[in-house]
């Protein structure tokens, strides 16, 4: 029986989100939900120009004061609007009021219907918070589809070939030294994000911390090359880091790989250590049931993500680290031992999700004019023209943008490679079809 809600999943960093979204939104089509997978401007694209397309249920990143307006044009007409952040559970408690006011801002939570919460520490932050109060009843608990990723029947389809059978993992995030912005308009954007008189100052107090660590990493990355030349040792910056300065420092050393185009999990799949400053991606290793490694050379601060490092062993100088891998030394991971996850079960985030959207499906359907459907379009498209040009003229992000769309391209080109496996190793129960809309957007549905 198909639903009447079409059930909308927007891929914003495809490097980050494609495999799990993709997961998840067969998931929903093997209950009988058609869904629109793709990217973000091609989901808009398609919702506001076609008058056939009504009842959505649109999950967003995040939520923003810049784009209410866009919120309230998109849940006219019984559409629901439904928040899925990945970011949550990295976040330390020290960050919480910074980063989760900002995500999560009351004038935008009005449209939200249900907000989607993967840390058990972050659900009650909210709720033990005055200023949530009134939206209580729209956060729920249900962990994070990307971790399911990680069940061992869905990972082994995510192998990856081109890499060797021994690899060492670096994952980095020096975004505020090594950004694509340079530090004047990293400050703007940063503000803009983060409301707060002291944001400027936060700014520029980790500017400063990571340029010290980058080099410091730079330092490890080729000792481990050198001592450790069986390995491939395969440097994965963030995706909004500048790849020069690594490749000026790597280009004469043949086993050191820079790489952060494919999705990371695939990476951390195939990886026998993983190595890492503060990063989210070290949870993702640890719901592996592997242990990531720590490299804290200037020791622990203010600035750390601590949850990464609870779960992680660590170290504050490069010897360490090399006699530690030498010695292979491994030690077995308690999953949940901090009680920082809301589960490592797969499946259990989306089945809660899945339970929460098919009540969606008793509401009344109205169906939109196709005057009104224009009418929607043009509004979508002046809106978002001005909001394009009030950001560019703040700041140059146009290399941010440019280089999100060739790692988009690259990923979408392997949606039937991994569509097929997922369908080949009978993943699903039902036949799932799709159906190509545009090189960035499809429609999959049973």
């Amino acid at each position: 029986m198909k639903k009447k809600h079409i059930i909308c999943i927007p891929v914003e960093i495809t490097n980050r989100e494609f495999n799990y979204k993709l997961l998840l939104s067969l998931r929903f089509a093997e209950l009988g939900y058609s869904v629109l997978f793709g990217t973000k401007p091609q989901i808009n694209k398609y919702i506001f120009s076609k008058s056939h397309l009504y009842n959505f249920i649109y999950f967003d990143k995040g939520l923003t004061e810049e784009r209410n307006d866009y919120y309230k044009l998109l849940t006219k007409y019984n559409n629901i609007m439904v928040n899925l952040d990945d970011e949550q559970v990295n976040t330390s408690e020290d960050f919480f009021e910074l980063k989760f006011n900002n995500k999560f801002p009351i004038s935008s939570l009005r449209y939200a219907d249900k907000c989607f919460i993967s840390s058990k520490l972050v659900i009650n932050y909210f709720k033990k918070n005055e200023l949530y109060k009134e939206y209580n009843h729209k956060f729920v608990l249900s962990g994070h589809p990307k971790f399911d990723i990680y069940d061992k029947k869905i990972s082994k389809l995510l192998i990856n070939k081109s890499y060797n059978k021994k690899n060492i993992l670096v994952c980095l995030s020096f975004v505020f030294y090594n950004g694509l912005l340079d530090l004047k308009s990293g400050i703007k954007l940063y503000k803009r994000h983060f409301k707060g008189s002291n944001a400027e100052n936060i700014y520029k107090e980790t500017y400063n911390y990571q340029k010290i660590l980058f080099y410091n990493f730079i330092e490890l990355i080729k000792k481990l090359a050198v001592n450790f030349n069986e390995y491939q040792i395969i440097v994965r910056p963030h995706p909004s880091e500048k790849k020069d300065k690594y490749t000026q420092n790597f280009k004469h050393i043949k086993n050191i790989k820079i790489d952060n185009n494919i999705p990371v999990e695939e990476q951390l799949i195939q990886s026998n250590f993983l190595i890492h400053h503060d990063s989210s991606v070290s949870i993702d290793y640890y719901l592996m049931g592997k242990q990531p490694i720590s490299f804290l050379p200037l020791g622990e601060n203010k600035l750390l993500q601590t949850k990464t490092l609870r779960i992680s062993k660590i170290f504050n100088k490069v010897e360490e680290i090399i006699l530690n891998i030498r010695n292979n030394t491994k030690e077995k991971v308690v999953i949940d031992k901090y009680d920082i996850f809301t589960n490592n079960n797969s499946y259990t985030a989306y089945k809660k999700i899945l339970l929460e959207i098919q009540n969606y499906d008793n509401l009344k359907v109205n169906k939109i004019s196709r005057l009104k459907s224009i009418i929607y379009y043009v509004n979508y498209i002046f809106l978002f023209s001005n909001i394009k040009n009030y950001i560019y003229s703040i700041t140059d992000i146009t290399l941010l943008i440019k280089k999100q769309k060739k790692i988009n391209k690259n990923q979408f080109t392997n949606f039937d490679k991994i569509f097929n496996k997922f369908k080949e190793n009978n993943i699903f129960r039902v036949v799932i079809k799709r159906e190509k809309i545009n090189n960035f957007l499809y429609l999959i549905s049973r």
